[in-house]
């Protein structure tokens, strides 16, 4: 079984804990229809015709209220505000159940809801019937029996497992038996869900699918019966990290929790493929390992608010910056990484350096509020700035009165050089350069012991050029640098 069976069994678990609610005696169910959870195993037992036992627990397990929005009884949908209601179906209707074959749909409606102090009207696909509430139809044959052969798997049951080459259809197309079928109608029921936060202007939205790896099938039960607390923004991430990290840190009606233990999933993104602009295709996706070690700097991150400093900036550009900033830190995170990796690669794009620029804030609150993996990138980021301090002071010490310093000049001149380091030797050179521009630096002198790994290319010399730009960036704003440089001519 893959990870989206998985997914299925505990999503069919979850719905039979909820119909034995609602029909606690076999007599309220047709065929004698009986059931026995146990962490590891179900066992669904049935007198008479297996098609109306198999409608009947279908229709009962997924439903359309009065609004047209998806019901799914596992999750306890009935519960929910209107919030988690409409962002679950905006999710549903553009991953699993995008496609025009996989649901009927009833125009179009709307709600309004408060989001972030503003009333915003949320649009959304009305929907009549889908498929998993008819597909009992599949699982039986002419005659109400349960088939015995396998079933082929439609790409609404299981995302990106469809078809290869049509002219040799019955050759490429996947098969599953009928009780794994079964199984992974249910896994929209236990997989989460997160709307993307747009970091490009004029980009369409994007949707994450977070597949779990289930250990603790107890633990999981209990947080997803507190799915009613969330609200909408609760399922905004800005990126597929964010996605995968918001799916196990964020539990409703409780604090974030760093007693987490390392985690294992998949999160999909769903995007519009160029040549299928009708429908969101699954274009990557990110397995995750998520170390304790992570928790700590996105518990940071987390508790910045960035994605309410997003809705609340009345700038687009703003926006777009913030976007992009938080994205680049969730993914470094996801992937274990320093948040502020690979900083240094979007640098190569003047653009991409100027939206880094302008989030300066959240990188300033990062930088104070996480801890460093040494005492040497502390050090070295402390000696970076004495030397950007040293460096410009100068420049006001050449500018002449109603001049104006070319500070700005300076710092392109050494993202320019910073960019064309490509390898190990080049960048030693730039960075013994910088440092010398500042001779004798404080910082250095005092610490050569905890810096000489940095200096001398022990750590890797692409995590040191990010350490640079991250440098270069939270340094302190230029317009406070007159009085720094005023107070220095006076002494």
């Amino acid at each position: 079984m893959t990870l989206l069976h998985l997914a299925g069994f505990v999503g069919l678990w979850m719905t039979l804990r909820k119909l034995q609610e609602n029909y606690p005696t076999e007599n309220l169910r047709p065929g004698r229809l009986n059931w026995s959870l146990a962490p590891s195993e179900i066992c669904i037992t049935w007198n008479g015709e297996d098609f109306e036992v198999l409608d009947w627990l279908l229709n009962r397990a997924f439903q359309v209220d009065n609004k047209g929005l998806i019901v799914l009884t596992g999750l306890y949908s009935d519960q929910m505000s209107i919030e988690a209601q409409l962002a679950r179906h905006q999710c549903l209707t553009r991953t699993f159940l995008q496609h025009n074959k996989s649901i009927s749909s009833d125009g179009q409606g709307s709600e309004f809801i408060r989001l972030s102090g503003r009333d915003v009207e949320v649009k959304y696909k009305k929907v009549k019937r889908y498929g998993h509430q008819d597909f009992a139809k599949k699982l039986c044959d002419e005659k109400g029996m349960l088939r015995t052969e396998p079933i082929g798997i439609v790409s609404w049951l299981y995302p990106g497992l469809t078809v290869r080459h049509y002219a040799f259809k019955e050759h490429t197309k996947f098969e599953e038996p009928v009780e794994l079928i079964f199984v992974l109608l249910f896994a929209i029921v236990a997989c989460k869900y997160f709307i993307l936060l747009n970091s490009a202007e004029g980009s369409k939205r994007q949707y994450a699918l977070v597949i779990p790896e289930f250990t603790d099938l107890e633990g999981y039960l209990g947080n997803q019966k507190q799915a009613e607390k969330l609200s909408y923004g609760d399922f905004f991430a800005f990126g597929l990290g964010d996605a995968g990290l918001k799916s196990i840190t964020c539990q409703p009606g409780k604090e974030f929790s760093e007693e987490l233990q390392p985690y294992r999933g998949q999160v999909i993104l769903f995007n519009q493929a160029p040549w299928s602009l009708q429908q969101n295709t699954r274009s990557i996706i990110l397995h995750l390992c998520i170390r304790e070690e992570t928790l700590s700097p996105y518990s940071v991150f987390r508790e910045f608010d960035l994605q309410t400093m997003v809705w609340n900036c009345t700038s687009q550009r703003s926006k777009l910056a913030y976007s992009f900033a938080g994205k680049i830190i969730t993914e470094n995170l996801a992937n274990n990484q320093p948040w502020w990796s690979s900083f240094s690669e979007y640098s190569q794009n003047e653009e991409f350096f100027q939206l880094i620029l302008d989030a300066r804030k959240v990188l300033l609150y990062m930088l104070r509020k996480t801890k460093h993996d040494s005492r040497a990138e502390e050090l070295f980021i402390q000696a970076c700035h004495e030397t950007f301090r040293r460096i410009y002071a100068k420049i006001y010490d050449r500018t002449q009165d109603g001049e104006f310093a070319q500070i700005e000049r300076k710092n392109q001149q050494l993202r320019y050089r910073l960019r064309l380091c490509k390898n190990e030797d080049a960048f030693r050179g730039f960075l013994t350069g910088f440092l010398a521009e500042a001779v004798p630096n404080s910082v250095v002198v005092n610490n050569q012991t905890e810096l000489m790994p940095i200096l001398t290319g022990q750590i890797d010399w692409k995590l040191t050029r990010d350490l640079f730009l991250l440098s270069m960036v939270s340094y302190k704003k230029v317009g406070n640098l007159a009085e720094e440089s005023v107070s220095q001519k006076g002494e």
